[in-house]
């Protein structure tokens, strides 16, 4: 493997940020972010990780979180830097018809508690914060882990979003509904980084795909064809699969051997849960989450309607399950949806302070038919934008404007369509990209895979070179550092068998960059992969052993 590969992504300087970690159970860590909290963490930044449950539905707490010291040393995480909120582990069902996220009073968890605990040497949060525990209510699941985010005030938060598992979405939701709580405060100055990531169907259990001769990139899940994916989310709502955010992975969890990788290792460590396989779907050349920005102007607007509830356009909160537990989710559809009769039709937005507009992004509900056939966006100035249809499945209709010094706008719902008709969400946006303290980064990729070190056949004498782009929408240019080849219109035309070195570069911006190399596939590579995949195999024995 060539030294050379490198990507400016790696170079930026986190000392003094802090980055959160939201898992549900003990070893979700690694599900969730654990390519960026070992990445984040070795270039300086503080991770914290906090798990909402303690794993306690059929294993002792102390034993996970044994587990999760292990694991989180693998990461470069001290154990002082994760925290217990202390609810009870569930799974969905559990043979009981309740769980927190639905309870109204206390419940009590499969594993007999009915307030928050933790372990010897680690209390729970709410205990550390207030002296006692928190009977186990949503009411409060809600407001320990606001609490805890507000204490922290990372700039960069990594949360899982809407799994099978009920926990995990409980997490999600709950984290969702905090964000809109604290967005929506009048004097709020906390604006983080939100990342989301399904723990399964894009990390647990990804296509196992670590045996072939590259790494390969994180596969878009199916339902039905990916464990614990039975409802497609992808292509819904917020998780377009062609927007989602794809960060590099550090070159020690690229490493090909499990033993020498600390990624792998950090999931053998949580040996109760029995997923030393599971690595053959984490190890991938990206690790992908799902951005949700939290610069939403809605939030610092008056909005007004001519009829219906407005509060739906205030809100960080997406998904409306009916029961959590179901693992066919069923919706519950939060709209503003005019009243009959209403012929205006109109929401307002009024500014106390004049804003920049550069992004308007409208949703409508999550149903397979077009709710609204058009859309009339009105500045004070005259200026009116007619827009549409909204898409099906509530994907965004995006507007790209360029808007200064507006203190109102007026949106309009001027043909609408069956009982959805209406709007779920109505963001807007000062700019097209998130304010973020992650800078812009590029990677070089083939077939839309991240590309590091990577094998070719040898009858591969043209290639169509692309780059992933974060960050930034300006242009790139590729230069060839070493090797017999050439750059032509964004094609490499490979004159050898000797390997070629690459550097794509932003062309208004050459310190952002990445630098990969391209090899020949021989009979040497591939005997070195079947051996490769033979010792893992034979550790994962050992490891279970």
């Amino acid at each position: 493997m060539s030294d050379k590969v490198a990507n400016s992504f790696f170079q930026q300087d986190y000392h003094g940020v802090r980055v959160l970690v939201l898992a549900p159970h003990p070893d979700d860590e690694i599900n969730v972010a654990g390519n960026m909290i070992y990445s984040l963490g070795h270039m300086g930044a503080e991770v914290f990780v906090l798990y909402s449950t303690n794993g306690d539905f059929d294993c002792p707490p102390e034993k996970r979180f044994a587990e999760v010291e292990d694991a989180l040393e693998l990461l470069g995480v001290d154990a002082d830097h994760y925290a217990l909120l202390g609810y009870g582990d569930t799974y969905n069902g559990s043979g009981k018809p309740q769980h927190v996220y639905h309870a109204q009073t206390t419940m009590c968890s499969p594993a007999g508690h009915r307030e928050t605990y933790g372990i010897t040497g680690h209390e729970d949060y709410h205990f550390i914060k207030h002296g006692q525990h928190s009977a186990y209510t949503k009411a409060n699941f809600l407001s320990d882990l606001q609490e805890y985010i507000l204490d922290i005030q990372a700039e960069i938060i990594f949360c899982v979003d809407f799994d099978l598992h009920a926990d995990h979405r409980a997490l999600s939701l709950a984290f969702e509904q905090a964000m809109e709580n604290i967005l929506s405060r009048k004097d709020n100055a906390y604006y983080p980084t939100v990342y989301k990531r399904f723990a399964y169907a894009t990390g647990f259990t990804a296509i196992r795909d670590f045996s072939a001769m590259n790494l390969q990139e994180t596969k878009r899940p199916v339902a039905g064809k990916v464990e614990s994916y039975h409802y497609d989310l992808v292509d819904k709502s917020v998780y377009q699969w062609d927007k989602r955010v794809r960060f590099p992975v550090h070159s020690n969890l690229r490493k090909g051997l499990f033993k020498e990788n600390p990624l792998a290792q950090a999931i053998f460590r949580h040996s109760s849960q029995h997923n030393e396989k599971n690595a053959y779907g984490l190890l991938n050349s990206d690790e992908i989450f799902w951005e949700r920005r939290t610069d939403d102007l809605a939030c610092k607007a008056e909005i007004t309607a001519s009829s219906g509830n407005v509060q739906p356009m205030r809100a960080f909160l997406r998904l409306h399950p009916m029961d959590i537990n179901a693992e066919i989710p069923r919706w519950q559809h939060e709209l503003w949806r005019p009243e009959q009769g209403d012929k205006a039709k109109q929401l307002h937005y009024q500014w106390e302070q004049p804003q920049t507009i550069e992004q308007i992004c409208l949703y409508g509900a999550m149903c397979d038919t077009v709710s609204v056939k058009e859309i009339r966006i009105m500045f004070p100035d005259g200026e009116i934008l007619t827009v549409g249809p909204l898409p099906i499945d509530g994907a965004p209709l995006v507007v790209d404007v360029n808007k200064k010094d507006v203190l109102a706008l007026t949106i309009q719902l001027n043909s609408m369509v069956g009982e959805y008709g209406g709007l779920s969400a109505c963001e807007i946006f000062p700019s097209r990209f998130g304010k973020t303290i992650i800078k812009p980064f590029v990677k070089i990729t083939l077939d839309d895979n991240f590309v590091y070190n990577y094998g070719c056949q040898k009858d591969d004498r043209e290639i169509q070179l692309s780059c992933y782009k974060y960050g930034t929408s300006q242009a790139v240019s590729y230069e060839v550092l070493s090797g017999n080849a050439q750059i032509v219109e964004e094609r490499l035309i490979w004159d050898d068998n000797g390997p070629v070195t690459l550097k794509a570069v932003l062309v208004d911006d050459s310190s952002v960059y990445d630098i990969a190399v391209l090899y020949r596939w021989g009979i040497k590579d591939r005997l070195i992969n079947t051996i490769r995949n033979f010792a893992n195999r034979l550790y994962i024995k050992w490891v279970k052993a």
